[in-house]
């Protein structure tokens, strides 16, 4: 049932409200992924601001790309896709700029070091990086022309916002549910504190396989496994997911 959405769970009556409709469940699996951050500053809601978070968000950005004969791209965000997407632009031949607040791009997976080498394989290929710079604000007239950072205006005419993401749990206050910074909290069967309901994916927390201790893998590896696992779990075949080792490629 697409476009469906769930706005509250009743553990106790073990039913989910779904379009103002209650639905009763024997199992509930929460699967709901993660939404894309977009900060409250002005202009994030004018024409030709994106994320991309599924094959849709880059199917429209190509379009507009298209329909609008755009040149230049600002895009936010120096990490796995912030890149992904400029190197994609790059290719449809628009000149591409990439800002990132932190002091380099792939903060907290790369060493300094490793990134200055990133960040020079990037500036030769045409992309410019500007690191340990903020947005403000995004500006223009009905539609995207230009963004203001700490480090002066940027003309351009498309904005990709990729600074991060959360978890898409707020329709869960109130369930029961135990969280950790809006993550469901699983054991290694991927069952949370309440029975009958499980979690997996981009919305629930799982263990760091060396160190044991929690952590957030938002990566499409993590969910794949984790769900096969759940999946026998269901279906009466005990399988641990016995956490990731928060790989990168």
């Amino acid at each position: 049932h697409t476009g469906s959405e769930v706005t509250k769970i009743n553990p106790l009556e073990k039913t989910v409200l779904v379009n103002g409709e209650e639905v009763s469940y024997d199992k509930l699996v929460i699967a709901c992924g993660a939404t894309p951050i977009v900060p409250n500053l002005p202009g994030t809601d004018l024409p030709g601001v994106f994320t991309v978070r599924d094959p849709g968000d880059a199917v429209s950005t190509r379009k507009y790309v298209e329909d609008n004969n755009c040149r230049n791209a600002l895009i936010v965000g120096g990490g796995f896709i912030g890149l992904e997407v400029a190197e994609n632009l790059r290719a449809q031949g628009l000149s591409v700029t990439v800002i990132d607040m932190a002091p380099q791009i792939m903060p907290n997976v790369f060493d300094p070091d490793m990134a200055g080498y990133i960040k020079r394989k990037l500036s030769e290929g045409g992309t410019r990086i500007l690191t340990g710079c903020a947005l403000e604000e995004i500006g223009g007239d009905n539609r995207a022309m230009f963004v203001k950072t700490s480090a002066g205006v940027i003309n351009c005419d498309i904005v990709i916002l990729s600074i991060g993401i959360r978890p898409a749990t707020s329709f869960l206050d109130g369930s029961g549910i135990e969280t950790e910074r809006g993550l469901i909290i699983t054991d290694e069967y991927q069952n949370t504190n309440i029975p009958d309901i499980s979690a997996v994916g981009d919305c629930a927390i799982v263990k760091n396989r060396i160190t044991d201790q929690h952590q957030w893998s938002a990566m499409g590896s993590t969910a794949n496994i984790a769900g096969r696992a759940l999946a026998l779990n269901l279906s009466g075949i005990k399988t641990a997911y016995e956490g990731v080792l928060g790989t990168g490629i």
